[in-house]
């Protein structure tokens, strides 16, 4: 993952920001549950299935930003 920013100076602020910029496939969690369907979709006989939650897709992000109110202290 990437993330930076530049302050321009009155507020102003540019940003880019990139997510999973190698494309790696993961998982976030996973969870093994019981179903009585079957692989097809079909009513049969309990089983266990594993279910995982796939992590976040390549994605990026640039924009500027203006802050009110002037610089923090």
């Amino acid at each position: 993952n990437l993330d930076t920013q530049y302050n321009i100076g009155n507020g102003w602020k540019a940003f880019a920001k990139a997510t999973n910029i190698f494309d790696r496939e993961y998982n976030v969690s996973g969870r093994l549950a019981e179903t009585m369907f079957t692989a097809d979709g079909t009513f049969g006989t309990e089983s266990k299935q594993l279910g995982l939650l796939p992590g976040a897709p390549r994605a990026a992000w640039i924009g500027a930003r203006y802050e009110f109110g002037g610089p923090k202290k």
